[in-house]
């Protein structure tokens, strides 16, 4: 079974990928039933990982883009040049994503493999915002409310709900006290998880610095 997407019908350009295999490039105006006739002739489970306002024209600009890393038919292989795609496009229709991809789905695929140790065993692809992921995954796994949750870790309710709705970050401070709720590598997941998120919704600012900053050539080694 695929992810359940929420939203509704739009003309949209979507990367689809079968677990960590190839990435399906393509185009609809009827998300749900095109991903649901994807998903019923194929073996594995199907991961959106980018969707963006769009149509043929641009999927074919992404066809022509990508024409040497070509599998079959819309199917391109996973290469980095790919996924930085993905993280720029994300990076832009983060929300898009969001709204695409249910809670439900959320907790299934990224939910605790280890409930003796709790840890999660990948980090999750950067489609969610690390707040978005606490209140969809870790909260109904404890069966927490997020009033409730605020006062067990001692924050105030609307600077949790601001997080939770990915709107604010998830600070140290934060993941340190979810830790110390539930477990230690709860606190270092977030961490690195915020880090990761961070770094993706930056990378156009990093590329726009660079073209603007002469860089120094390389330090001459001492002989």
């Amino acid at each position: 079974m695929t992810d359940e997407p929420k939203a509704a019908k739009e003309s949209v350009v979507y990367f689809l990928q079968a677990d960590d295999g190839p990435i399906k490039i393509g185009f609809t105006n009827d998300f749900r039933r095109r991903i649901a006739s994807l998903q019923n002739g194929n073996h594995r489970r199907l991961h959106l990982r980018a969707v963006l306002p769009g149509d043929q024209a641009v999927e074919a600009a992404y066809h022509a883009r990508f024409i040497g890393l070509r599998t079959v038919g819309e199917w391109f292989r996973p290469v980095d040049s790919v996924l930085e795609v993905v993280a720029e496009i994300n990076a832009v229709h983060g929300e898009m994503l969001t709204r695409y991809v249910s809670p439900k789905a959320r907790r299934e695929r990224y939910k605790f493999t280890n409930p003796t140790e709790m840890m999660i065993e990948h980090q999750p692809p950067l489609d969610i915002h690390p707040g978005v992921f606490i209140r969809d995954v870790l909260l109904p796994q404890y069966g927490l409310k997020v009033a409730p949750l605020a006062r067990m870790i001692g924050v105030a309710r609307p600077n949790l709900h601001h997080v939770l709705q990915g709107s604010r970050d998830v600070s140290r401070e934060l993941a340190y006290r979810l830790g110390a709720l539930m477990n230690d590598h709860v606190a270092d997941f977030l961490i690195s998880y915020q880090m990761a998120w961070d770094k993706q919704q930056e990378v156009g600012r990093r590329e726009e610095l660079k073209r603007e900053i002469t860089r120094l050539p390389a330090p001459v080694v001492a002989q």
